[in-house]
């Protein structure tokens, strides 16, 4: 398991154009852990820098989107 940035200056360090940081993923969560992600993100996140606020911006709207997907699939199972 890698390092995980657990201060300011570790998260500034980051290259985000590197392949590592580009390339997509996907992660199975379940609705609590979907719902904490979501609050630490939008509560506690404090990007510096245009690439990091960009960053930021990208993963809270991701993080809206799959809430809304998922509500969107169980309204359709009623």
């Amino acid at each position: 398991m890698e390092d995980i940035p657990h201060s300011d200056n570790e998260a500034q360090k980051l290259d985000l154009s590197s392949p590592e940081a580009t390339r997509e993923v996907t992660l199975s969560l379940s609705g609590a852990e979907l719902e904490v992600l979501s609050l630490l993100c939008e509560q506690y996140i404090q990007p510096k820098g245009y690439e990091m606020i960009k960053l930021a911006m990208s993963l809270i709207e991701k993080l809206r989107d799959a809430k809304a997907f998922d509500l969107e699939d169980e309204q359709e199972a009623f």
